[in-house]
């Protein structure tokens, strides 16, 4: 019972990260789309989320 908690802990934790990661790379690339400087370069992948489809 005990490894099942800790299983369902971390997919829950690896999926929060994945959350986090793509909403931060749609953030960067809605700020270069505004123009503004950012501190990285990212490239555009299929499967990121496009700027115009991002939750408010």
């Amino acid at each position: 019972m005990a490894l099942l908690g800790l299983a369902a802990l971390l997919l829950l934790g690896t999926w929060w990260t994945v959350v986090w990661w793509r909403r931060t790379r749609a953030e960067v690339f809605a700020a270069e789309a505004r123009g503004e400087e950012v501190p990285v370069r990212l490239c555009q992948r299929r499967w990121d989320i496009a700027p115009e489809l991002q939750p408010a």
